[in-house]
């Protein structure tokens, strides 16, 4: 199993429906390549943990270097794990600058 976190830097006055549409192909996408994971946005920048299988996980980080959403992205950890820290079936998410507070994310996270 493979776990892989990067960053990313976005407009800062994305629209909230565009985060509504990166969120539901992320989940879409993610459920049809087995990927589970946990997708943050805050003031501009994204942080996601994508984990699956090796290829899976491989392929759809470089999409997501490809994709003019996404600036600067920053591979911040790569490493194989036992088990996945985010079972469900797609994606956990949390925006932190749409008023939600720790304890949703984390309730989300654990899904």
């Amino acid at each position: 199993m493979r776990q892989l976190l990067y960053v990313s830097s976005t407009a800062s006055d994305i629209a909230p429906s565009d985060l509504d549409d990166i969120l539901t192909a992320s989940r879409r996408n993610n459920a049809l390549m087995g990927i589970s994971g946990l997708l943050l946005f805050i003031d501009g920048g994204f942080l996601q943990i994508l984990e699956g299988e090796e290829r899976a996980v491989r392929e759809l980080y470089t999409r997501v270097t490809a994709d003019r959403r996404h600036w600067n992205p920053r591979l911040m950890l790569d490493r194989e794990v036992a088990s996945r820290a985010f079972p469900g079936p797609s994606v956990a998410q949390h925006g932190a600058d749409r008023g939600d507070d720790v304890a949703d994310f984390l309730s989300c996270a654990a899904q």
